[in-house]
């Protein structure tokens, strides 16, 4: 031979394909190898998680990432808070004291060093928390005044509505304002009577669309 001659293709599917190799002398004369499947294209990997549960909140942080990826041997994750190597992690997030949005982001690496890498935003919803009093003492003595129901996370200050009943189920009071309590009166203003009164709450969730009723009894003592 007096020289060699490089020859390229690039392949544009994955998958195994033979080479066949052709020689003609000056004569004219031809000779034809082939080798079976001596290039192997391999599919770039694909990216792809979601985590357990889908809405996690702040008195339970804890999520288990679940790997969808394709094509991959080797897996990294990242996150404000760290890093894993696992294949499927779980994660705890410390220090949450309001709603947070974190950035989770995987990256996916095949055998033979092709990557992808595809991000998603988790948030860490507030937990309901709200606390109703069972009795109330509207003495004039500016001290356990009114009932009104302590919201201090989760709920929707603008999807809430109170109602107040006697024995007899009439309203003796209603109230949609979230920071509004009842101070025991009734009608024309004058207190009701020593006595137990219902009360249901209604309001919506921050976390979704659905909506919470809560039902319980308040003692009137003057």
């Amino acid at each position: 031979f007096t020289g060699c001659v490089g020859v390229s293709n690039v392949y544009m599917t994955p998958g195994c394909y033979d080479v066949t190799l052709t020689v003609t002398t000056d004569e004219g004369c031809t000779g034809t190898a082939t080798v079976g499947s001596v290039v192997c294209v391999e599919e770039d990997p694909i990216a792809g998680f979601y985590w357990e549960p889908a809405q996690p909140t702040i008195l339970n942080p804890t999520i288990s990432i679940i790997n969808i990826s394709q094509g991959g041997s080797t897996y990294s994750y990242t996150f404000e808070q760290g890093s894993s190597s696992e294949e499927n992690p779980t994660v705890t997030f410390q220090g949450i004291n309001e709603e947070t949005s974190i950035m989770i982001c995987q990256t996916v690496t095949s055998s033979i060093g092709c990557s992808a890498d595809t991000c998603a935003e988790l948030i860490i919803y507030e937990d309901i928390l709200f606390y109703v009093p069972n009795a109330i003492t509207p003495d004039g003595d500016l001290f356990n005044e009114f009932f009104k129901p302590i919201f201090t996370a989760g709920v929707d200050p603008y999807d809430y509505h109170m109602t107040i009943f006697n024995r007899w189920g009439e309203i003796v009071f209603e109230s949609y304002n979230f920071d509004t309590g009842w101070d025991g009166t009734y009608g024309n203003g004058g207190l009701v009577d020593d006595g137990v009164y219902i009360w249901q709450i209604e309001f919506g969730e921050k976390l979704s669309d659905k909506k919470q009723t809560h039902r319980g009894h308040v003692t009137v003592l003057k």
